[in-house]
């Protein structure tokens, strides 16, 4: 059922709207806590192994969410304009190109892999294991990119529930399954892998159900599909930029997995825990966000630009707040949180310097991932993508480098925290020298 963010008081609708997605986001979250520490067990080789394959598997990812933004961004927009027939053929084509784009993961994925982590530094007593990880992974990729799609889709016309249910239940099967495939049957990170796959082709028919109902606000019709090429150039003028800004964070991963590499094995499997804790405080301050996209987008496409500010400054608050509490308790409690995952004195350590000293950047963190659902919901994805690319890039890798030739291991952490705060202040200066009036309305 379709939401009409145009009207109505703001705080209710964030939270309304939002809470499906940071329930959804959670109970993601739970099961990557739960993988992790399913992982952590096998031993500090197949964590390590595991957390070598984030960059990867962050640019499927993004190329996926990237693509489905786009027309998150375009079916917002279309609805806020009453332009429904654009809606539907927007829908019909980003589901195409991610039929197109998981079909070149996987054969790429394959053929690359093992040069792909040769370059990242991942020595032989891991090699093995990543590559019986990753290679399942590679095999399920399109299933992956169609569900993520289907998700943004459904935002894109305001449906914050079924996304919520298909996570719900793709989180459930894989909690259920990876005990069965890792120590059951005895296949390591392989079952991890496959529990994962296995998990995301049911949520995929699940979502496929959902997308194609019969009462649905956009009704799709691919035997209708007529091709077009100013609905693809809405797409990838949102989806490209963002999927480069997310591909930014794999490439910012990338670099920063052979700086830690360069620590050790432990340094990595600490690493790999405190990436996953991370999520606990972004995951639900990116379903505000995707919330956000959806809510500036039909307000930008009915011309309501005061709403959108009033969006901003609510929204921001709500996830620094969030964000700030996370981060405290990260900073508190940081080694009870780790030693649930993995209980080698090394890691342990390497772990509670990462999770007192990486939240000190998380209020910021929270401001600019609204910002950056704001320019996305406007269309305004170059600004977003440079906004990330000085995070990630241009700031966060220099700064984690040189500082770890002082500092050491802590050093990195500290680089990472810098970026986070820079990048972020600027983002609050760029948007508010946003001038909205001069948005291009939607055309037929």
């Amino acid at each position: 059922m379709r939401q009409d963010f145009t009207q109505g008081n703001i705080l209710k609708l964030i939270l309304k709207t939002s809470y499906p997605m940071v329930i959804a986001f959670t109970l993601n979250l739970a099961y990557h806590l739960v993988d992790a520490m399913y992982v952590g067990w096998i031993g500090v080789e197949a964590l390590a192994a595991v957390s070598f394959s984030f960059p990867v598997l962050f640019l499927m990812f993004a190329l996926s969410a990237g693509i489905g933004t786009g027309s998150t961004s375009l079916i917002a927009r279309c609805i806020g304009a009453k332009k429904f027939h654009k809606a539907n053929n927007a829908a019909e084509h980003v589901i195409l190109i991610a039929i197109i784009m998981g079909i070149l993961f996987t054969m790429l994925g394959l053929i690359f892999a093992k040069d792909i982590f040769s370059i990242m530094g991942a020595g032989p007593d891991v090699m093995p294991l990543i590559l019986d990880y990753v290679n399942v992974i590679f095999a399920g990729a399109i299933l992956f990119f169609i569900t993520v799609t289907i998700n943004q889709i459904l935002r894109g016309e305001g449906d914050m529930k079924n996304p919520m249910k298909i996570m719900l239940m793709i989180t459930l099967i894989n909690i259920i399954l990876d005990p069965i495939f890792i120590f059951a049957l005895n296949m390591g990170v392989k079952g991890a892998a496959l529990a994962t796959v296995i998990s995301m082709g049911i949520g995929c028919i699940f979502a496929l159900t959902k997308l194609f109902r019969k009462d649905a606000t956009l009704q799709l019709n691919l035997r209708e599909f007529h091709y077009s090429p100013s609905i693809l150039k809405e797409i990838f003028k949102v989806g490209i930029p963002t999927s480069l800004s997310e591909v930014t964070m794999s490439v910012s991963m990338f670099m920063m997995n052979i700086i830690v590499a360069g620590f050790g094995t432990n340094a990595m499997a600490a690493f790999g825990i405190g990436f996953r804790l991370d999520t606990v405080a972004v995951m639900p301050a990116i379903g505000v966000m995707t919330a956000v996209i959806s809510m500036t987008g039909q307000n930008i496409g009915a011309r309501l630009f005061d709403r959108v500010k009033k969006i901003a400054l609510i929204a921001s608050a709500l996830t620094a707040s969030y964000m700030s509490v996370i981060g405290i308790l990260f900073f508190l409690f940081s080694k009870y949180f780790v030693i649930v995952f993995n209980k080698t004195p090394e890691v342990v350590a390497n772990g509670i310097s990462y999770l007192k000293i990486i939240p000190l950047g998380y209020p910021f963190a929270g401001v600019g991932i609204v910002i950056a659902g704001i320019l996305l919901g406007a269309g305004k994805s170059i600004q977003s993508l440079s906004l990330n690319v000085l995070r990630t890039i241009i700031i966060s890798v220099p700064a984690a480098y040189f500082l770890s030739l002082k500092y050491g291991l802590n050093g990195v952490w500290m680089g990472i925290v810098i970026a986070s705060v820079v990048a972020n202040i600027v983002a609050v200066i760029w948007y508010k020298n946003i001038n909205w009036e001069n948005t291009k309305p939607i055309e037929d």
